[in-house]
């Protein structure tokens, strides 16, 4: 089965749409990346619910840096969800990233800006997101076949689904996932570029 990926700037809304996104007969996991060492565990983590019936996505900000890859290896649909850089940043700063993040936030943006257009890639502004036919078509984008539950939908919208500030830097210093090095390297290199 055809697995999915919702991605986009961090602090734009995939904790919620992991759990929007998983019903029965599908599951969405947030932010699996933290666990993998490679891109390459990615595979293996589609494959696990695949083997029972199930179709299989990741809401994952950081899958986004990937996305060519990600599309051309395992023809994920994609839901790419498009926040505004400067928000993120502050958001950030919010939660005690001390000096944001817009070195990694505009090549984030980067990266994703060449996928945008591809069939694959279906594009949600932040601001949309609370619409029902926006989300009804986001829906159909990567579950094809699956019903769309809007009175769910409805009763959903009202929660505010996120990783506390202190839980992400627990996870960051506890983890360090080594599939962001290559994040961290190309940034340190093209710092001054």
């Amino acid at each position: 089965m055809q697995p999915f990926l919702i991605t986009g700037l961090p602090r734009s809304r995939t904790a919620w749409m992991a759990h929007f996104f998983t019903v029965p007969g599908v599951w969405c996991e947030h932010e699996p990346s933290y666990h993998f060492t490679h891109l390459n565990d990615l595979e293996a983590f589609y494959a696990r619910g695949a083997g029972h019936g199930m179709r299989v996505g990741a809401s994952d900000h950081g899958l986004g840096w990937w996305l060519p890859e990600i599309i051309r290896k395992h023809g994920a649909k994609v839901l790419l969800i498009e926040r505004d850089i400067h928000d993120v940043n502050a958001d950030l700063i919010r939660l005690g990233l001390k000096d944001g993040a817009l070195d990694y936030l505009r090549e984030l943006r980067r990266r994703e800006n060449l996928m945008r257009a591809h069939p694959n890639v279906l594009c949600v502004p932040y601001s949309k997101i609370d619409e029902p036919g926006r989300m009804e078509r986001a829906w159909f984008h990567c579950l094809p076949g699956v019903p769309f539950d809007e009175a769910r939908f409805q009763y959903m919208r009202r929660f505010n689904i996120q990783l506390t500030g202190d839980w992400i830097n627990h996870l960051l210093a506890r983890n360090k996932p080594s599939i962001f090095d290559q994040c961290a390297q190309y940034l340190k290199e093209h710092q001054h570029a």
